[in-house]
């Protein structure tokens, strides 16, 4: 379903994101665009990474990868992921949610290297951006 919103949109005359800016749908009046990526026909929706929150190794991720964790933080990042994000949340789940947002951030490498084509508030939310802007 989400799959069929994103071409509905990549579709519009104009463009609502950077997303659609940099993939318009070769049905788009903006397909011969020169500042165009690619056409997002051409794009295959894969969900490539997740984890199980509950299993052993999603336990681990609130240490360095020096002391068998997953990540490379220094005692700072820990600090900042602690106090980031809900209040409410455990700081296991601050740390998950951290890992959880490097795999977003992967997907939006993966589309284009040049802009974050992506104005979802995601891991920006943890670093305090909201839609591109600081």
């Amino acid at each position: 379903m989400r799959g069929d919103e994103h071409h509905k949109a990549s579709k519009e005359a104009k463009s609502s994101s950077h997303f659609y800016f940099v993939y318009p749908s070769k049905e788009s009046t903006r397909s011969d665009k020169r500042d165009k990526l690619g056409i997002f026909e051409h794009l295959t929706m894969l969900v490539g990474a997740g984890f199980n929150p509950k299993s052993d190794n999603a336990k681990l991720v609130d240490k360095d990868w020096k002391e068998g964790g997953l990540l490379i933080m220094s005692n700072d990042d820990k600090k900042h992921i602690k106090k980031s994000m809900d209040k409410d949340l455990a700081s296991i789940q601050k740390f998950q949610d951290i890992v959880a947002y490097q795999f977003e951030f992967g997907y939006d490498l993966a589309l284009s290297p040049e802009m974050n084509v992506s104005q979802s508030p995601g891991f920006e939310s943890v670093l305090g951006v909201f839609g591109g802007e600081a």
